[in-house]
């Protein structure tokens, strides 16, 4: 909802989506205690997905960067490195809410 103001600014509100402001709260507690092999990152942000907490765009977004871990080589990035990218992109998209 938008109210127009004087001066040409306005004010908008957005509602809140409670599902997905708890699913957040779960979301931060798995990432901190599953390991994060390749197929691990798919599967959870694959969950999101379907758990309707991120769009499709948001999901391939990730797996892109994620996957980008795989061509510096095995080792290179620790666990909790990625897991520390995979939480701020997880964390941007919840701002958006």
């Amino acid at each position: 909802m938008e109210s127009r103001r004087g001066g040409g600014g306005y004010i908008r509100i957005n509602k809140l989506d409670q599902a997905k402001i708890s699913n957040f709260s779960n979301v931060i507690s798995r990432l901190q205690e599953e390991s994060l092999n390749k197929v691990q990152v798919l599967n959870f942000i694959s969950r999101l997905y379907h758990g309707k907490v991120i769009t499709r765009r948001e999901a391939r977004l990730m797996e892109a960067v994620m996957s980008e871990f795989d061509t510096f080589g095995e080792g290179v990035f620790t666990e909790d490195i990625k897991k520390q990218f995979l939480l701020k992109m997880f964390e941007a998209v919840m701002k958006g809410l």
